[in-house]
């Protein structure tokens, strides 16, 4: 997946998200080191176990990740002005924090203000809405329209996301 001069290394920032989904998670972290945070070392590294990644200690220290997903609930809708790493550190390639809601998350605004590049949630959400609207319906989702729905509803500009 990943030239094999390239080495990602990814931060889960909550240990219970992989849990889920321990072998889709090893085939799509072929090539990249993989470590688990979460306040929790021994919740961190039971994840990591079974899904063939190592565990770091929170925060993940400075200079240690390429990508950091946020997995957690801060930032999501009971918690929109909470972010699971105050301050950074914010040296890393790309933050993809899963929440999503009507404005920016403060993980987000810290990190693209750090000059990472950062995506939130939604577009993950509108990709499930297209995927399960196959599954039930056996016909391909309208182009466009789970795009439009997740935009009205959360009154954000297309181009913010």
């Amino acid at each position: 997946m990943y030239p094999a001069s390239l080495q990602v290394r990814v931060r889960q920032s909550w240990a219970r998200a992989v849990r889920h989904a321990p072998s889709r998670w090893r085939s799509c972290s072929r090539g990249a080191r993989v470590t688990i945070h979460a306040r929790r070392r021994e919740q961190a590294a039971d994840v990591a176990a079974g899904v063939g990644a190592d565990a770091g200690a929170w925060p993940p220290p400075a200079r240690s990740w390429d990508l950091l997903v946020n997995c957690t609930p801060l930032g999501g809708a009971a918690a929109r002005g909470e972010t699971p790493l105050p301050g950074g550190p914010f040296d890393g390639r790309l933050v993809y924090d899963l929440t999503y809601g009507d404005s920016e998350t403060p993980l987000v605004r810290d990190a693209r203000t750090a000059g990472c590049l950062a995506v939130d949630g939604l577009p993950m959400l509108i990709a499930q809405a297209e995927r399960q609207f196959e599954w039930w319906t056996g016909q391909k989702a309208p182009d466009g329209v789970m795009k439009a729905a997740a935009q009205k509803r959360s009154g954000r500009d297309r181009n913010s996301w």
